[in-house]
């Protein structure tokens, strides 16, 4: 009976020492997991400036005429490269500024886009050319003065990022561009 009870107390003590055992990895492994996002930066991608060059208004492609600019933006990536792209994602339609922005359809977007280029880490400026068929702007009452289009009709770019653990483009960004027009 001495040797069924002491064996009982054995299987007993195993059994609780295990516990202890696993409940102690799962805490660490809690703990530690915590620790090292609470402790990892995860910064995002920001942009410090971006600005519009007026380059043409006369540009002939496959038989449209575009308005041409030069875009330029400064971006800050912390993390690992990654392929962005920029679009012009707004402009005023209306002849009153202060009623608000009318955001172009998903579809109007890929018109109205930079390439794709990589966005490295670290501080880095990208520059891109943007063409608007002059018809566009001229719907937007822009006629004759393409060059102040952006200021007038208060244009926005947005970056998108491809999230490397998605491969999808996710739209990281908006700024109003800084412009510059030349004379």
């Amino acid at each position: 009976m001495n040797r069924i009870k002491c064996i009982s107390n054995l299987v007993v003590v195993l059994g609780l020492i295990m516990i202890t055992i696993v409940s102690t990895i799962i805490g660490f492994t809690i703990v530690t997991q915590y620790v090292s996002q609470t402790l990892k930066q995860s910064p995002e991608i920001s942009a410090s400036y971006g600005k519009l060059v007026f380059i043409t208004d006369n540009e002939l492609v496959d038989s449209v005429i575009y308005v041409t600019f030069r875009g330029e933006v400064g971006i800050s990536n912390p993390n690992i490269p990654v392929m962005g792209y920029i679009c012009i994602i707004s402009m005023n339609v209306s002849g009153n500024p202060t009623t608000g922005l009318q955001e172009l359809r998903p579809t109007e977007l890929s018109r109205y886009c930079s390439t794709t280029f990589t966005i490295r880490s670290g501080y880095n400026v990208y520059s891109f050319i943007l063409r608007i068929p002059r018809e566009v702007l001229d719907s937007l009452g822009c006629q004759g003065l393409y060059s102040s289009c952006p200021i007038s009709r208060v244009w926005y770019f947005s970056i998108y990022v491809q999230n490397p653990r998605t491969n999808i483009m996710e739209r990281a960004l908006i700024i109003k561009p800084i412009y510059f027009v030349p004379n």
